[in-house]
């Protein structure tokens, strides 16, 4: 059983930050319900009431408001998806936090409650390594959430760069600065400097949106020139990128100057997927996120909780691993319509040795298209929900399943938003892919006219 001295002393408050006061626990297990108690109100000082269904959650729902909820699954009564869903159809409570406490949980259970909406998931029992760690975590990030405001209403002040922003390259190298102008040249407006005097004669003309510097630039240290474009405030919302062999990026991000740092290199690929944080692909796809800047984040969430729920894994981002999948690998792709501005095409792709290992943990028998098939349904809700909460509208495919024996390597393409997962302490390793293009307004326009004649 969970022991709440592991926690250590309470966590003092931060300035400006609403913590976790009210908390519910659900769940008919008594000894559940009593070790979680105490762990809260150690860690949290919180209040926690607890509940033994469903039934009785909801009951107390209407009369004492909570900041979050404890929900186990298989309960008498009324269940933990049943509570669920009259949650979320409350709209007093639609967006109330909710941790899932899951035991052993089929497919169509999962889907059911990722489409639903859950903050985050506990896998039964509770004693299992890092269960104490990660609740620590999810209030923690509960706590940070409390003093901000909804995700539609407020964006990130962090590196962010949109489609069709002005990136200027500052490099002594023409080989290097051709490399990102043929990069991403379709992606930024792409403008050059090749010494540091230059950067800041085109910096204050051209007013770029972010500007990536390499460490040898003659005529004015990178530091130094990284210094003066913060001091001239070109921009409030200039980012800097520094671009460096790996084994500096660590000292670099300490000196604080540079909101990204990126290793230098000439592989499209590698280059690519160390950019991708710093903002969409595409111009759709920048559009798309300004309406729902929660899209990436929902991948995340989703695939941590199917895999954690279902296959009873825990996953972790690897995209600092960059290894094509090679053939054999599996793809399993899903259309979505996105209101009457964005096609889109959401994709999940392992090799054949991961996607047999989740169809034995979901089918006790090795079928990796069906298993893809299944997995890539189920986080596909969770993107369909996440841009539903935002009020647009989507209608969702059927995935189609392909294995790939032979032929060219798989790689992640360059206007898609992607994340890669590996299955901790294993090499087993997925990757989720989203890509968004504009819908042809000439075809929609036709397609109208040709409905309103048949």
């Amino acid at each position: 059983m969970l022991s709440e001295s592991e926690f250590g002393p309470p966590r003092s408050e931060g300035a400006g930050v609403r913590p976790v006061r009210h908390i519910m626990v659900c769940d008919d297990d008594l000894a559940v319900r009593y070790a979680m108690k105490r762990m809260f109100m150690q860690e949290l000082r919180a209040e926690v009431i607890e509940a033994e269904n469903g039934l009785v959650a909801l009951k107390a729902l209407r009369e004492s408001p909570v900041d979050l909820l404890i929900l186990d699954i298989n309960m008498p009564v009324v269940d933990g998806v049943e509570a669920l869903q009259a949650i979320r159809s409350t709209p007093a409570l639609a967006r109330l936090p909710v941790i899932v406490l899951s035991g052993e949980c089929d497919a169509e259970t999962v889907k059911r409650v990722i489409d639903l909406g859950v903050t985050d998931y506990l896998s039964k029992p509770l004693s299992r390594p890092g269960t104490l760690e990660r609740l620590k975590r999810i209030t923690a990030s509960l706590q940070v959430e409390a003093k901000s405001q909804p995700a539609h209403q407020t964006r990130s002040k962090g590196a962010t760069l949109m489609a069709g922003h002005k990136l200027l390259v500052v490099d002594a190298s023409e080989d290097f600065r051709y490399f990102i102008r043929t990069t991403f040249g379709t992606r930024f407006r792409i403008v050059e400097a090749a010494n540091g005097i230059d950067a800041l004669d085109i910096a204050l003309g051209a007013r770029p949106h972010a500007v990536m510097i390499g460490r040898d630039v003659p005529q004015m240290e990178a530091d130094q020139l990284a210094q003066k474009l913060r001091k001239l405030k070109i921009r409030e919302d200039l980012v800097l990128i520094a671009v460096a062999a790996r084994a500096e990026l660590d000292a670099i991000r300490e000196c604080g100057l540079y909101d990204a740092c990126v290793p230098r290199t000439f592989v499209p690929e590698v280059f690519a997927r160390e950019f991708d944080a710093l903002g969409p692909a595409s111009v759709p796809l920048a559009e798309l996120l300004e309406l729902c800047p929660t899209l990436r984040a929902q991948m995340v969430s989703a695939a941590e909780q199917v895999f954690g729920m279902m296959l009873k894994m825990d996953v972790e981002p690897r995209d600092r691993v960059v290894i094509p999948f090679q053939p054999p690998y599996a793809v399993a792709k899903i259309g979505l319509a996105i209101g009457d501005r964005f096609s889109a095409r959401f994709d999940l792709v392992a090799d054949v040795t991961s996607a047999n290992a989740f169809a034995v943990a979901m089918f006790g028998v090795p079928e990796p298209g069906e298993a893809l098939g299944e997995l890539s349904n189920i986080v596909a809700g969770r993107v369909k929900h996440a841009l539903v909460n935002d009020h647009i509208n989507v209608t969702l495919g059927l995935p189609d399943v392909s294995v790939v024996e032979t032929g060219e390597v798989d790689a992640r393409p360059h206007d898609s938003l992607g994340v890669r997962f590996g299955v901790t302490g294993s090499d087993y390793e997925l990757e989720i892919r989203f890509s968004v293009s504009a819908r042809n307004p000439i075809a929609a326009d036709a397609a109208s006219a040709n409905k309103g004649l048949s």
